[in-house]
């Protein structure tokens, strides 16, 4: 997370995988997801401010195949999507 949006904000990955989402900004972010395939919610991950050389982060592994959408509640326009397929399909 990075002046307000998820870099990169859309990405595939594999079924047991874990993303880890990091900010650099001292703005409060979330990790929101309602998807019916996997919601989750993260508490607040950046702290104010956020000491030198350290970053606040959330880690989510993905248990299920699907579309998961999630989005940050504090900042309109950061949103994304995390595509979920089996672990043995290749990832282009």
């Amino acid at each position: 997370m990075r002046n307000n949006e998820f870099v990169p904000a859309d990405f595939t990955v594999h079924v047991g995988d874990t993303i880890h989402w990091v900010t650099e900004d001292i703005q409060a972010h979330n990790v929101v997801s309602n998807s019916a395939t996997d919601p989750f919610r993260s508490p607040d991950v950046s702290t104010v401010p956020v000491p030198p050389g350290r970053s606040a982060e959330y880690s989510h592994t993905f248990a299920k195949e699907g579309t998961v959408d999630y989005l940050c509640e504090y900042h309109s326009g950061m949103v994304g999507t995390v595509t979920v397929v089996p672990a043995n399909q290749t990832i282009a």
